[in-house]
């Protein structure tokens, strides 16, 4: 009999903003929604990192949904900015208190959403951080050039499912498992299919187990695109069949989203004294209602950066 096991972790607070209403300053910084949308640059990706991925998992590694800024100046401190979820669009002001004699360090980290036992900002480690030197005058409006991400060097993916041909994940339930159909959106994308039916009442589907990794000194995300009208549920499994619940996400009412789960502290717990842990990952899923149900996944990935931070 297998043991289940739930790992519940500290959360971090952190001053976080909106950026409306503005507040009276010598000088702000206007950032964009669009300033961090598509801005991963991927053309290089295989020479540095020396791996041969095609243009379809590139485009799933460049795939992020950066909602959110971390911001400093000079070394000071200017929080978390929240940049989506407005409806009109506008840009965020962000106050600056600036030495106006000299060059300022500008400093901004992009950020994701991550939920742990609250939906928490986290900065995104895996790429550098987009620093540049600004004179600064009294009462501007600092305008962001147009931005350019890379992934830093000791980044790789123990993970990069596409769906295009085939999935490495497969059903946990060999008696009555929901179907796993590979299709293609009205945009041509690659998409795992589940749909839940009538005498179907949940998913379970899970990858094999994945070569061993070194869990200290690295940081590890689980990354993947969905959408679908049920609520489901991301757990990891450890090679001594302990299985713990990762998150829990909801009914994206039909819409493309981009779920993160940091899993960092549970695969260095899930290891002990080990320097190297073995993990499966997997998804389950319910109706929130009895009509029919679909889960839509458009990749799954698994980002490691094996290098202190």
């Amino acid at each position: 009999m297998k043991n289940y096991y739930v790992l519940f972790f500290p959360i971090l607070i952190f001053l976080f903003y909106a950026c409306t209403p503005p507040i009276d300053a010598p000088a702000y910084l206007v950032v964009s929604p669009k300033d961090f949308e598509d801005r991963i640059d991927v053309s290089d990706f295989n020479s540095i990192h020396e791996t041969d991925y095609d243009s379809l998992e590139l485009s799933v590694i460049k795939h992020q949904m950066f909602r959110d800024v971390h911001v400093s100046l000079n070394g000071q401190e200017l929080g978390f900015w929240y940049l989506a979820g407005n409806a009109t669009k506008q840009n965020c002001r962000i106050p600056l208190i600036p030495d106006f004699s000299n060059s300022n360090h500008l400093r901004l980290i992009p950020c994701v959403r991550v939920p742990s036992n609250v939906v928490t900002t986290a900065q995104y480690p895996f790429v550098e951080p987009i620093v540049m030197d600004l004179h600064i005058q009294p009462e501007e409006e600092v305008n962001l050039p147009t931005l350019t991400l890379k992934y830093r060097k000791e980044v790789s993916f123990p993970i990069l499912e596409t769906f295009m041909q085939s999935t490495m994940f497969s059903n946990q339930d060999t008696l009555d498992g929901a179907p796993l159909k590979l299709i293609h959106d009205s945009d041509g994308r690659p998409v795992l299919e589940i749909l839940l039916t009538d005498s179907l009442s949940y998913f379970d589907i899970a990858t094999e187990r994945l070569e061993p990794m070194r869990p200290y000194n690295a940081r590890f995300f689980l990354e993947f695109a969905y959408r679908t009208n049920g609520i489901m549920t991301t757990y990891i499994v450890f090679s001594n069949g302990i299985r713990s619940d990762l998150a829990v996400f909801q009914s994206s009412t039909g819409n493309w989203m981009k779920g993160y789960v940091d899993i960092t502290e549970i695969m260095r717990q899930g290891a002990g004294m080990s320097d190297l842990v073995s993990i499966s990952l997997g998804f389950r899923g319910n109706p929130i209602d009895a009509s029919n149900t679909f889960f839509h996944f458009g990749h799954v990935k698994l980002i490691a950066m094996d290098a202190p931070y």
